[in-house]
């Protein structure tokens, strides 16, 4: 209803008429084909798999297709223009830990966002590390594990700061990947988190800013910054895709 009455306010009645029957059929055939509103707290390995392959893995098998590709980029230049893309979604995103232990869970190739962290040790954490190294190299200071974020493969409580960005909507239980992203994090570690929530073509999970409040948002975490919102959605405004944001500590006893 919110978005149909932006519509009107931009386009008018006449023009929005027009429109809403291609519009409602296309929800229909998205529905259809990608229903992902009835994923809201899992999906089975084969659909997993399916999305992996057919949509994950092509994007980065096949890059120069990526909005960040210019003509004359390389891999480097495209993981700079992707972090910068990620950072600017935070206000005073947290890169410094010299003396501590980083890791980045769905990290994808190139170790995503460890390669412009200062730490002691950096993790990535992806289920496709072994695809990737086919194709990208990987800095000498990161170590990459080939695991899914539903279980990983760390001990409890020696992370001192852990970063998902643009990943929970390509996992299999989103909630269950946070959950040990709490578990492996130190009391006092520090999370940085990012997605698209309501859905968007190509990603297995519908993941709802309600479900993500009930786990970051109930005594967890001492947070910095929460925000959803479309204003720096890549999706844009009137898709209805807004960016969830989230900063924060992790408490040592959670408070219910």
């Amino acid at each position: 209803m919110n978005r149909l009455i932006r519509a009107l306010k931009k386009y008018g009645f006449r023009e929005v008429a027009v429109k809403l029957p291609g519009f409602i059929g296309s929800r229909i055939k998205r529905f259809i084909l990608y229903p992902s509103v009835l994923t809201r707290f899992g999906i089975t390995r084969s659909r997993w798999q399916k999305f992996q392959i057919e949509h994950e893995l092509d994007f980065w098998n096949n890059i120069e297709k990526s909005r960040f590709y210019e003509s004359g980029n390389d891999h480097k230049d495209l993981l700079i223009k992707s972090f910068n893309t990620h950072k600017n979604k935070f206000t005073d995103l947290k890169l410094d830990f010299l003396d501590g232990t980083v890791a980045d869970v769905g990290c994808g190739p190139q170790g995503g966002i460890l390669s412009f962290v200062k730490a002691k040790y950096k993790l990535g954490v992806d289920p496709l590390a072994e695809e990737y190294s086919k194709k990208y190299a990987l800095s000498s200071d990161i170590v990459i594990v080939s695991s899914m974020g539903e279980n990983i493969p760390l001990l409890s409580n020696i992370i001192d700061a852990c970063f998902c960005i643009n990943a929970l909507d390509h996992t299999m239980r989103p909630y269950l990947v946070l959950k040990e992203i709490y578990r492996i994090l130190k009391p006092g570690g520090y999370f940085a988190f990012s997605v698209d929530v309501n859905g968007t073509k190509g990603h297995p999970i519908k993941i709802y800013e309600k479900d993500l409040d009930a786990f970051l948002m109930k005594g967890r975490f001492k947070i910095l910054e929460k925000k959803c919102s479309t204003e720096k959605s890549v999706w844009g405004e009137y898709a209805n895709v807004p960016l969830y944001v989230f900063q924060g500590f992790k408490k040592e006893i959670i408070n219910e």
